[in-house]
C-alpha cells in the first residue's frame, strides 16, 4: 500500500514517517458529507486505521490516520494497454485518467481531446510542447508513475466481498436479455428460447446478477436500485442505460447505481440495435479485456456519454460514429457498485495531523 507516501505528503514535518500498524475498519466513519448511511458493506471502499511513528525535535511521537482503498471506478477513465490503432481525439474526459502504457494522441488542431482531471501514465512518455500548450490536460500530465495491474479474474475478489455482506444474488446460465424497469425490477428473457422469461423483483438490498459460462447479457433500460452485472464472456449494451431520478453528490438506499463487469468484453451494439443519435450509459464499467463500439466507422450519429467510469484492458475507436464524453460520477469517490474491483492502492481519508509523545518505558 502507498501509506507512507500519502502520509508524508499530508505531513508538514520534514521527517521520516514509519507505519507501524494497520488495522481494518469494517464499519467506516464517514469522510464525506456526500454519503448517507447505512449502505451495504459491499458498496463501501475498504478502510484501515494506521499507526504512524516518527521523531520530531528529538522526541519519539505517534499518530493515527485512516486510509481507504481505491476502486477502479475512482478513475473517470482507466486503460491498461493502449491500442496502437486508436488515437485519443475529440474525447472529453471529466475526471482523472490513468493509462498503464504509452498513449496515442491525435495531433491536428481540430481533433483535440480535453481531460478535465489529471492524466497519469504508468510508463515514461514525453508529450510534445504542442500538446502541452493546447490546454488539453487541464490538471496536468505525469508519466512514469508506475503501472496499476488490472484483475483478470475479477469475479473471485468480487464474490469474496459480496458473499460476506447483505446482497441478493441471481445466477443465469445462458444468453439473456436484461431490461431494467423504472420501478426497480429487471425483466429477463432467454435469447435462445423466448418462452423462458421472468422478473427480478425490486429490492432495497444491492442485487448482483451473474452469468455463468461463455454467455452474454444484453442490457438496456432505466436503473432504479443498486446493481452489479457480471459476465465472464460479454456484456452487450443494446440501448441507453439511464438512472431514474439520479442524485448528484449523494447515494442512499433509494438512489440508483449500476456496475458492469466482464472478464472479457463490454460492447456497444451497432446502430441497427441501439438506434441513431446520442447514447447515454449511466454505469461504472470494468472490461478486463476490451471495451468496444461496434461499427464505429459508421457516419456520425451523436455523443456516447458514459456517466460513471470506464476501466478497460483496451478500447476500440468510437469515431466517427460517436464523439465520446466520459464523465466521472462524483459519488464514486466515496462508494462503489457492490463488489466492484479494487486497485490495491490507498488514499488518505482522515488524519488530524496531531502527533502525541510516546510514553517512556
Amino acid at each position: 500500500m502507498l501509506v507512507q507516501n500519502i502520509i508524508a505528503t499530508a505531513s508538514q514535518e520534514n521527517t521520516a514517517i514509519e507505519v507501524t500498524e494497520t488495522v481494518s475498519s469494517p464499519t467506516p466513519s464517514s469522510d464525506s458529507s456526500t454519503v448517507t448511511r447505512p449502505l451495504s458493506a459491499a458498496m463501501q471502499l475498504p478502510r484501515h486505521t494506521v499507526r504512524l511513528e516518527t521523531e520530531i525535535d528529538g522526541k519519539r511521537v505517534y499518530s493515527h490516520a485512516i486510509i481507504k482503498e481505491k476502486a477502479f471506478s475512482t478513475y473517470a477513465h482507466f486503460i491498461d494497454r493502449w491500442d496502437n490503432d486508436v488515437y485519443l481525439s475529440k474525447d472529453q474526459i471529466i475526471g482523472d485518467f490513468h493509462v498503464n502504457s504509452r498513449i496515442k494522441l491525435a495531433s491536428s488542431f481540430n481533433e483535440q481531446p480535453t481531460i478535465h482531471g489529471r492524466l497519469t501514465i504508468g510508463v515514461n512518455q514525453f508529450l510534445t510542447r504542442e500538446f502541452q500548450n493546447q490546454n488539453a490536460f487541464l490538471q496536468g500530465v505525469q508519466s512514469g508513475v508506475g503501472m496499476i495491474p488490472m484483475d483478470r479474474e475479477p469475479l473471485l475478489s468480487m464474490l469474496a466481498d459480496i458473499r460476506q455482506n447483505e446482497t441478493r444474488m441471481h445466477y443465469f446460465q445462458g444468453d439473456t436479455v436484461l431490461q431494467f424497469q423504472r420501478d426497480g425490477s429487471v425483466k429477463w428473457q432467454s435469447i435462445d428460447d423466448e418462452t423462458v422469461a421472468g422478473l427480478i423483483a425490486a429490492s432495497e438490498q444491492p442485487q448482483v446478477i451473474i452469468n455463468e459460462g461463455r454467455n452474454r447479457f444484453e442490457l438496456s433500460g432505466e436503473i432504479n436500485g443498486h446493481f452489479l452485472v457480471y459476465s465472464p464472456h460479454q456484456i452487450l449494451i443494446t440501448g441507453s442505460l439511464n438512472y431514474v431520478n439520479p442524485t448528484v453528490g449523494e447515494l442512499t438506499k433509494s438512489s440508483p447505481l449500476l456496475g458492469l463487469v466482464s472478464r472479457r468484453s463490454v460492447e456497444v451494439a451497432s446502430r441497427f440495435t441501439t438506434g441513431s443519435g446520442n447514447l447515454r450509459i449511466d454505469a461504472a464499467i470494468y472490461a478486463a479485456r476490451r471495451f468496444s463500439v461496434r461499427r464505429f466507422d459508421d457516419m456520425h450519429q451523436g455523443i456516447l456519454h458514459i456517466y460513471g467510469s470506464l476501466a478497460a484492458g483496451s478500447i476500440s475507436a468510437t469515431e466517427p460514429r460517436f464523439s465520446t464524453r466520459i464523465e466521472k460520477d462524483p459519488r464514486l469517490d466515496s462508494i462503489r457498485p457492490p463488489g466492484f474491483p479494487l486497485t490495491g492502492q490507498t488514499v488518505l481519508a482522515e488524519w488530524d495531523g496531531v502527533w502525541l509523545e510516546q510514553p517512556t518505558q
